[in-house]
């Protein structure tokens, strides 16, 4: 049914949205980073190769490497 627990449900205390708008500022600084550029180009940008940079940005930010994913 739903990925949140029962006592989630329905809750929203402004967390969710926080955390959203901060991984999307952390993916434009990191997608826009010349390193992540460059490799994107170079693999010619397949629909597989931008979901592995949302995964590697998403672990990132979950685990609080901010500064990391800016390079």
């Amino acid at each position: 049914m739903s990925f949140l627990k029962n006592n989630e449900r329905g809750r929203d205390n402004g967390e969710t949205i926080v955390e959203s708008e901060l991984i999307i500022e952390m993916f434009d600084k990191y997608i826009n980073s010349k390193r992540v550029y460059r490799e994107l180009i170079s693999m010619k940008c397949t629909q597989y190769s931008v979901v592995d940079v949302i995964r590697e940005v998403w672990k990132e930010v979950k685990g609080g490497n901010y500064d990391s994913c800016i390079r």
